[in-house]
């Protein structure tokens, strides 16, 4: 609809679709309130992480942001562009042991185990602020069956960033600096 109204006007017209934005690079701010920070924190409330099957594509809201810039202000004419890193990692493979790296202990479990223990653990939103997306979590890893991680075109994105060509993909380092906030 956008490129259709671009043709018709004149007007150049940017789409930018925007991934999975993460923590910075530098100071590992990430929304605290967010599905993936309140997982991790599981790690403390209720001991225990899934081993998930996922293959995640990161990227730190700093890359998003200098890759908004640089598309914005590049030479392209009116494209769609999806915004996000075109490196992915294993979360059960890469991101466990990187979270026990940073310090945290817990056990690794299956999904559906890791949501019996989120419901049975303290119902205190303050002490334990996974429990407030139990539902959310329970709609997504308590089953038997999961479908395949989506994965995103990003070539044209990465054609006019830099930023977000050259985007780190999760490291040991970034996962501390973000554990660190979150504690």
């Amino acid at each position: 609809l956008c490129l259709a109204a671009a043709k018709k006007t004149g007007v150049r017209a940017r789409v930018l679709r925007v991934g999975q934005i993460v923590a910075d690079t530098v100071h590992g701010v990430w929304n605290a309130t967010e599905a993936i920070p309140l997982m991790m924190q599981s790690a403390l409330t209720v001991g225990a992480l899934p081993r998930l099957q996922e293959s995640p594509s990161w990227t730190p809201v700093d890359v998003i942001a200098k890759a908004v810039t640089e598309i914005s202000l590049s030479d392209a004419g009116s494209v769609v562009a999806n915004v996000t890193n075109a490196k992915s990692f294993s979360w059960t493979d890469d991101l466990l042991p990187a979270l026990r790296e940073a310090g945290l202990q817990f056990d690794e479990v299956g999904p559906k185990e890791w949501v019996r223990r989120l419901r049975e653990s303290s119902q205190d939103a303050v002490a334990n602020p996974p429990i407030k997306l139990a539902d959310f979590f329970a709609s997504k890893y308590d089953k038997d069956t999961f479908g395949p991680s989506r994965t995103y075109e990003t070539s044209v994105a990465r054609t006019f960033s830099p930023s977000l060509d050259e985007a780190p993909v999760l490291d040991p380092l970034f996962v501390k600096t973000f554990v660190k906030q979150f504690q």
